[in-house]
């Protein structure tokens, strides 16, 4: 009885997390390895286009996405203090509060 309860808003959850990737530009960025594991690469989130490319000709536009790179990346250093990210490697789009 419980599952049957529980399943609808898990699947309501994930339509809306699908969705918000797909609006932010964030869901062509994800890919599986041969192991299954789902991968995130930020230089294919169309967030980080102009950044990932270094692509400085609308500087206002690339200062934005390096701003909102580096306060994701500090946010994932708070939420995982033994797991810090690499300079230049974001390991996932959304903070654990935004997801």
């Amino acid at each position: 009885m419980y599952w049957s309860i529980r399943k609808p808003d898990f699947l309501n959850r994930m339509v809306l997390f699908v969705s918000q990737c797909i609006h932010d530009g964030v869901w062509e960025a994800f890919s599986l390895n041969e192991d299954g594991e789902l991968i995130y690469d930020w230089k294919k989130d169309k967030r980080f286009s102009l950044l990932a490319s270094n692509d400085k000709s609308n500087l206002e536009e690339y200062n934005k996405q390096k701003s909102l790179y580096f306060s994701l990346l500090r946010v994932w250093n708070q939420d995982h203090p033994s797991n810090l990210a690499e300079k230049g490697n974001l390991p996932m789009p959304y903070s654990n509060l935004d997801i």
